[in-house]
């Protein structure tokens, strides 16, 4: 098993909120933070993990990726 790269935690808590709000307004509303910030934490958690975690699905609605 590959271990995780070192994380920044706090990505963690954007990744779950925007799994649970299913948008990035509605995470960013949950958070406290304006959409441009959870958009640019995501990007970071993407970078982090390099894999793209969320991918659009059908309707524009949007799924894991298969290695999340």
């Amino acid at each position: 098993m590959t271990p995780l790269p070192r994380l920044e935690l706090n990505l963690l808590v954007t990744f779950e909120a925007l799994m649970d709000e299913g948008s990035v307004a509605k995470a960013a509303t949950r958070l406290n933070k304006t959409p441009s910030a959870v958009s640019h934490a995501l990007a970071r958690l993407r970078d982090q993990v390099d894999d793209p975690l969320m991918v659009m699905g059908v309707r524009c609605s949007h799924r894991l990726s298969q290695k999340a």
